[in-house]
């Protein structure tokens, strides 16, 4: 009885304190997406100096994904976990210091590096030590977390970020080191009552060498061509809002809520799979995608006159698509490798998800608007009909 009250007790506060911190440690990669004319102000740059803060944070917290997972199976997930939020909190409250470009490019790199050590390393930690029955609530959870992180973290960064950055890194800071601790106590307890169980432990070279066949693997290649373009348009398309010159009928914080709303469909999508083929939600997902992409500018540059005040509606389908399009991207990436490469698939496809995110930041700064839209409305079209035509030769 005892135990079973230890298994509630620590699966309640799995559910609550981990989503959160998931959410915070998130919420660096989007937080300067709608202050890059304050940033550029104090720091004395152009707004296009102000792209590469997000994009090397993203690329390099992309990159972490491969090395994480494999560390934690070497040192163990709980000290992975703690020091990696202990450095993310680290870096976090020295970053505003030195209000200086070239030092904050530095410390951004610094910040996506030790923030990657969370997410895929906490994943495995909760299918190791939570109950069948919050195992999936948790999962569910977190994904929703890491989704929120995209509109919510704009919202953040909005209010907190206006003649400098100091406030919102010392909130996040301490928010980092008190999840840690709690984290610390948290893990306490459950290796306390757990029952031992023997870890395999894993080369962080072999793991490396197992990344060409999966990447080039027929079937995965579309599941991660299809995760380079989703962040990729999200980014990208409220990078081009926060600067657009277009006529757009509703503010740029109503449309962060409306996407708040949308990025909630992803509880659903256990459901959902239970009732379609997780094939045929990720390309009806990317299909409504690249429509939807396209209508955001057609209604905002005036092509469709007649139809402005559906751009809500319009972008609550969008971040609906996404929300389901990310756990069904999860899912194909375990249903479509071997069981050996399973780990390395799915780090694989994170990474390339946020490789996509920092990309997207960077578009409109480099390249004409109308071929960027026009080439991520083609591109999720048609790997949104090529993944429609998988789905017998796997899901049968």
């Amino acid at each position: 009885m005892g135990n079973e009250k230890i298994a509630k007790s620590t699966s309640f506060i799995s559910l609550s304190l981990i989503p959160f911190t998931a959410l915070c440690v998130v919420t660096l990669l989007y937080i300067f997406l709608p202050v890059a004319v304050n940033l550029a102000s104090f720091l004395s740059v152009s707004q296009e100096s102000i792209a590469p803060l997000t994009t090397c944070f993203g690329i390099f917290y992309a990159l972490g994904f491969l090395f994480w997972g494999a560390l934690s199976d070497k040192f163990g997930r709980e000290n992975i976990i703690q020091g990696g939020l202990l450095s993310l909190s680290i870096i976090t409250f020295i970053l505003p210091l030195y209000p200086n470009y070239s030092y904050l490019l530095l410390m951004r790199c610094l910040q996506g590096f030790f923030a990657s050590s969370f997410p895929p390393v906490i994943l495995a930690w909760l299918a190791e030590n939570l109950k069948e029955k919050y195992r999936k609530r948790a999962v569910s959870l977190i994904s929703c977390s890491f989704l929120l992180a995209g509109t919510l973290g704009q919202w953040f960064g909005a209010i907190m970020i206006q003649t400098s950055i100091n406030l919102s890194m010392y909130i996040l800071g301490t928010i980092y080191i008190l999840s840690g601790i709690m984290f610390y106590f948290l893990s306490k307890k459950i290796i306390k009552n757990r029952v031992s169980q023997s870890s395999k432990k894993v080369s962080l070279i072999k793991i490396l060498c197992q990344i060409p066949s999966v990447l080039f693997d027929i079937q995965l290649l579309k599941i991660y061509g299809s995760a380079l373009l989703v962040l990729m348009s999200f980014v990208s398309l409220y990078v081009y809002l926060n600067t657009s010159k277009g006529d757009i009928s509703i503010s740029i914080a109503q449309l962060r809520l409306i996407a708040t709303m949308g990025m909630l469909v992803s509880l659903l999508s256990s459901w959902l799979f239970s009732k379609m083929a997780v094939t045929k939600v990720l390309a009806i997902s990317l299909l409504l995608m690249s429509v939807t992409f396209a209508m955001h500018f057609l209604i905002i540059y005036r092509f469709i006159f007649s139809i402005n005040s559906l751009l809500p509606l319009v972008h609550l389908i969008y971040v609906a698509s996404i929300a389901l399009a990310i756990p069904s991207m999860i899912t194909c990436s375990s249903l479509f490798s071997a069981q050996q490469n399973r780990g390395v698939a799915v780090s694989l496809y994170t990474c390339i998800l946020f490789v996509g995110a920092s990309l997207g930041s960077l578009l409109p700064n480099y390249i004409n608007m109308n071929f960027s839209v026009l080439f991520i409305t083609a591109m999720l079209f048609i790997i949104g009909l090529s993944v429609s035509k998988i789905k017998q030769s796997i899901c049968s």
